[in-house]
């Protein structure tokens, strides 16, 4: 009796997992939590200035020891930005903003000491608390926004810096004429531990995360048995190979790295002299209240905003008309850098 060989069993093969669903909701409470978390960021950075003409007063400072003060805040800025940076692959991003939205609302306790040293240790630890807050804000936003969406998330997350400042610039003066300068900085450290909570409840990585996209990449293997059709091929894409990363030294070199740092440089200098200098020079150069340098501080932070959401859409819209290339974002951003020096300049 003849045996016949059964025929061979036919495999399925495995697929690569679907995109991860966009869940709008939950998305733009994120985005409202880290628009929230940027506005505590520049108040932060804005309460010493509003502050600065009765803390001198009443400390017998110089201006010259006031500028340390100041400028001790940038002392950690960079460094602590760059060293989280190179963490944020491995760490929660969620965990990240709480450890350092927490550490915001303790560097705001010396000044209650009111003392030199004391408030150069507050504002060593802010800068460090407060260094990698953009970026890994951004970097939570991108974990809950697919590349098609990240856009206007991405225009109102750097808006809710001038809008901070903007808030905070009146709010917090109020607090200083009425309550002395003391409850400003502990009106920021509550604002601060507030958000903490509100985060630890809701705060959370998002689908596209480096995280998610790595364990959904680990669940299912990118491509078929041999000689079944992949997923990509299945949809009419031939799956490429991926391409090397460049060296590092190559991209830290490139164009549009050190022309991005200069630019990044003169903006931060930009900011560090007005959020330091410029209500000082306001009451004791040109003898405006505290209340009207609010408002003014405010203008300046208003319009700011204003450019924000204005400029990144007309460049989009030469982009979308066939305008790109470098020139499209170069000349924006090269044109900003010339008119905010132009203007400091003219101040005086």
């Amino acid at each position: 009796m003849a045996v016949h060989p059964l025929p061979p069993r036919r495999t399925s093969a495995p697929e690569t997992p679907d995109p991860p669903a966009y869940d709008r909701r939950r998305a733009w409470l994120i985005l409202a939590m880290v628009v929230a978390f940027m506005m505590i960021n520049y108040a932060d950075k804005s309460v010493l200035g509003l502050a600065a003409v009765p803390l001198m007063d009443e400390l017998a400072i110089d201006k010259s020891t006031y500028g340390l003060i100041s400028s001790s805040f940038y002392v950690l800025f960079s460094v602590s930005g760059l060293v989280v940076g190179l963490l944020s692959a491995r760490w929660s991003t969620r965990t990240m903003l709480l450890v350092m939205a927490a550490l915001w609302a303790v560097a705001q306790l010396p000044a209650l000491v009111a003392t030199v040293p004391a408030l150069v240790a507050g504002r060593l630890l802010l800068g460090a608390a407060e260094g990698p807050a953009a970026s890994m804000s951004m970097h939570t936003l991108y974990g809950w926004f697919p590349p098609g969406r990240r856009g206007m998330p991405s225009a109102l997350q750097i808006g809710g810096a001038a809008l901070g400042t903007a808030v905070a610039a009146p709010v917090l003066t109020w607090f200083i004429v009425n309550l002395g300068w003391r409850s400003a900085f502990v009106a920021l450290a509550i604002t601060s531990a507030a958000w903490c909570l509100v985060w630890y409840a809701v705060g959370k990585d998002g689908p596209y995360s480096a995280a998610a996209q790595r364990a959904a990449a680990g669940a299912a293997p990118a491509s078929g048995t041999p000689g079944t059709p992949g997923a990509g091929e299945r949809n009419g894409t031939r799956p490429t190979a991926e391409m090397p990363a460049p060296p590092l030294s190559r991209l830290l070199l490139s164009g549009t790295v050190v022309g991005s740092v200069l630019s990044a440089f003169g903006s931060h200098w930009a900011l560090a002299v007005s959020s330091a200098w410029l209500p000082v020079y306001l009451q004791t150069q040109l003898d405006l209240t505290a209340s009207t340098t609010s408002v003014a501080v405010s203008a300046v932070s208003v319009l700011s905003l204003l450019l924000l959401l204005s400029v990144p859409a007309l460049v989009d819209r030469r982009k979308r008309h066939g305008r790109a290339g470098r020139a499209a974002d170069g000349i924006a951003q090269g044109a900003a850098v010339l008119v905010s020096g132009a203007a400091l300049a003219l101040l005086p």
